[in-house]
């Protein structure tokens, strides 16, 4: 599949081991990156459902980057990031445009990947797992502007 494919987003299902194992090897295919495994095992352990990809996003931290460095390599690196959107809800690609408030309750946070294998994961917020919660010493709200709608989520700060 194309970087970009599909535009401009992706509904997919996380229903069990091998839905999150398709899910880290579409971004890590050689299974070596920690961060993002770690993310995704923060999303797993708050029972993620879902995940909506939104491709083709513009992260202004990537592309400050790629315009001070990758866009001078000639190499064939998209100029846009992945951002990814957990949900403890199942959700269908029709209802993305409309969440149902249950929906925007159990938002779990964002995971921004980059298309380049150095730094794979950008920008991250993701709600503390619940068995780590109590120990949270301090987190940020982020407000989120995902296709129309403003999410929320308190979690801590992540970037590779």
């Amino acid at each position: 599949m194309d970087w970009e494919d599909p535009d401009p987003v992706d509904v997919v299902s996380l229903r069990g081991g091998s839905d999150w194992m398709d899910l880290r090897s579409r971004y890590d295919p050689n299974l070596l990156g920690r961060p993002l495994e770690r993310c995704l095992e923060v999303a797993r352990a708050n029972r993620a459902k879902t995940v909506v990809i939104e491709t083709r996003y513009i992260d202004l931290d990537y592309r400050s980057e790629y315009s001070s460095f990758f866009s001078k390599t000639f190499a064939e690196i998209p100029d846009t990031a992945h951002r990814l959107h957990f949900f403890k809800a199942e959700l269908q690609p029709e209802e993305i445009a409309a969440l149902s408030s249950a929906a925007r309750r159990g938002y779990l946070g964002y995971l921004i990947v980059r298309p380049s294998p150095l730094g794979r994961v950008g920008r991250t917020v993701l709600a503390p797992p619940p068995d780590m919660r109590k120990f949270l010493q301090s987190s940020v709200r982020d407000r989120v502007n995902f296709f129309g709608q403003t999410l929320e989520v308190e979690g801590v700060p992540f970037a590779q």
